[in-house]
């Protein structure tokens, strides 16, 4: 049909809203009371949500947002067909693209903006221009995040946050996005009680990120929610060193003997591999001696956690047995601790 007729139909915002609205998804008349209480409970944990009810309910259940973003992405990802596509197959779902659809799903599940670097990956992955993104920052994140999130809802909330990033980061038109608009994006509830905690409950992510993540910088605003958080594809191997030092010195003084904690375990050297040595506590070793085989314990803690009856019990190994040295390796744990 395109190459019978020239002339060519652009999709601006309004036709997808009204495709979303008028010929995806025909609400049921009983339904309505739900999506409205639906929405009352959105503008209570997140009153400064500026999207009226009428806008909100003939969108449900895609988010506004969502629609917003593809408008600005809509020349990377084709104007037409693949617009019409994401929108269809996240809502309906396609068995032989592993998309589960969203109509079974709980009612206060939305289409958010993230899922648009869902469908449409493997087109930043192969576009010279967008590649770095997936590459380098997804990638990366793949790899660490777990490290940075050990609690799974906390990292699949930073998984969002990541890919609203890169989104942002590769749209024609740079935006400015604060931690006011991202946390709106995605809409988590974290309690409806107070709106203050929903918004630096993602505000407290993004600083994660920041300091313990890679490829992320900061722009202050006025307060700590008008903050604005972007992508940085110049960042280095040193970069992300300096500022995982920075983050430690800030938060520990180098008198605290949690530094032991946190560093041993890193350290893997072959002459002192302290991250092994402290999964075991009380390593046997052997050693050789005037020519000969010497048995004994190098054992790693705090030492002032090592008991006086533990202490008993190797001098009485020293005494009737082959053992021949203890060797004890560690920091104080109490700074006040004269032992």
């Amino acid at each position: 049909i395109k190459d019978r007729y020239p002339l060519r139909f652009s999709l601006g915002s309004g036709h997808i809203e009204e495709l979303v609205s008028a010929r995806l998804i025909i609400k049921k008349p009983e339904k309505e009371p739900e999506i409205r209480e639906f929405y009352k409970e959105i503008k209570r944990a997140f009153p400064d949500f500026d999207v009226d009810y009428n806008r909100f309910q003939k969108l449900y259940p895609v988010h506004p947002g969502t629609i917003n973003l593809l408008d600005h992405l809509k020349t990377l990802f084709s104007q037409h067909r693949g617009v019409v596509d994401f929108i269809h197959a996240r809502l309906t779902g396609d068995e032989s693209r592993n998309i589960p659809g969203m109509f079974h799903l709980p009612h206060d599940t939305l289409l958010t903006p993230d899922t648009i670097f869902d469908h449409f990956q493997h087109r930043i992955k192969e576009s010279d221009e967008t590649n770095p993104f997936h590459d380098l920052v997804y990638k990366y994140y793949e790899e660490e995040m777990a490290k940075i999130f050990p609690a799974e809802t906390e990292r699949s909330l930073a998984f969002k946050v990541i890919k609203i990033l890169i989104l942002l980061a590769i749209m024609p038109v740079r935006k400015r996005y604060t931690v006011t608009r991202i946390a709106e994006m995605l809409l988590y509830r974290v309690t409806d009680l107070e709106a203050g905690i929903n918004y630096r409950y993602i505000r407290d992510i993004l600083e994660k990120l920041l300091h313990q993540g890679a490829y992320i910088t900061v722009e202050k605003g006025e307060n700590e929610l008008e903050d604005v958080f972007c992508l940085d594809l110049e960042a280095d191997v040193n970069l992300i060193i300096r500022r995982k030092t920075d983050h430690l010195l800030n938060t520990i003084s180098p008198d605290d003997p949690r530094i032991f904690d946190r560093l041993a375990p890193l350290i893997a050297e072959v002459y002192l591999p302290l991250g092994s040595l402290l999964k075991t506590r009380k390593n046997h070793r052997v050693a050789r001696w005037q020519s000969t085989s010497r048995e004994g314990y190098l054992i790693v803690d705090y030492l002032d956690r090592i008991t006086e009856a533990e202490l008993d019990e190797i001098s009485r190994e020293m005494a009737e047995t082959e053992l021949d040295f203890c060797i004890f390796m560690g920091a104080i744990s109490r700074l006040d601790d004269q032992r």
